[in-house]
């Protein structure tokens, strides 16, 4: 019967700790797919000094999945830009999406 009570409540908790978090979300969503013709690492070499040059942070980076998430800086009124940006091969080249 105990057992049952705390799995009842470690639900509970859970519950209500996925039910208020907050999954920031945009007023204008973009969605860009563009297929490339050269090799992975130009892609993934050039999508990093892109990424840097317009003064981005980086947050995480993982080449075997072709993954970039990366911040932009706010404007003066607005919050910040956040991007996720996938690479992987496609049949026709390799395959970006931001």
């Amino acid at each position: 019967m105990n057992d049952a009570k705390n799995i009842f409540c470690l639900l509970a908790l859970c519950l209500f700790v996925v039910g208020c978090g907050h999954i920031p979300t945009s007023d204008y969503p973009v969605e860009v797919k563009k297929v490339l013709h050269a090799p992975f690492e130009r892609v993934w070499n050039s999508s990093i000094q892109v990424i840097e040059a317009s003064k981005a942070t980086i947050i995480a980076k993982d080449k075997p999945s072709g993954l970039i998430t990366c911040k932009f800086p706010a404007d003066k009124s607005k919050s910040p830009t956040y991007a996720s940006i996938f690479i992987k091969p496609d049949p026709q080249g390799l395959l970006v999406c931001i």
